[in-house]
């Protein structure tokens, strides 16, 4: 007794049961394709009712006004906020000591001697 699983030898097809499974499958498929292009075209036509809508309005140009006024010009911005370093750094000298007296100060002029 052969498998219904198995191709008729005799006719090299399937046999009917899937034959009509195969067409019902078939048969989804094209109505899902056709249901989708239609959906599509739905929202198509959307977009292009705005667009047509929008061009027709496109006459009158809206903006926002306000009356001239005389006023002096600030050119200035205060922001609270902290200067912070990227990396510490700790600096020693190369040779252990103390200074006992400094004798120039910042921005004097010194000459060698």
């Amino acid at each position: 007794m052969p498998l219904v699983d198995e191709m008729d030898p005799a006719t090299n097809s399937a046999p009917p049961q899937y034959r009509s499974r195969k067409y019902v499958v078939l048969a989804v498929a094209v109505v899902a394709v056709i249901a989708a292009a239609l959906i599509v075209a739905k929202f198509r036509g959307d977009d292009e009712a705005r667009a047509n809508t929008a061009a027709a309005s496109s006459d009158q140009v809206y903006a926002a006004v306000a009356p001239v006024q005389r006023e002096t010009i600030a050119n200035s911005l205060s922001i609270a906020g902290q200067f912070m370093p990227y990396q510490n750094v700790e600096l020693h000298a190369k040779v252990a000591g103390y200074i006992k007296n400094i004798y120039v100060d910042i921005g004097d002029h010194v000459h060698q001697g």
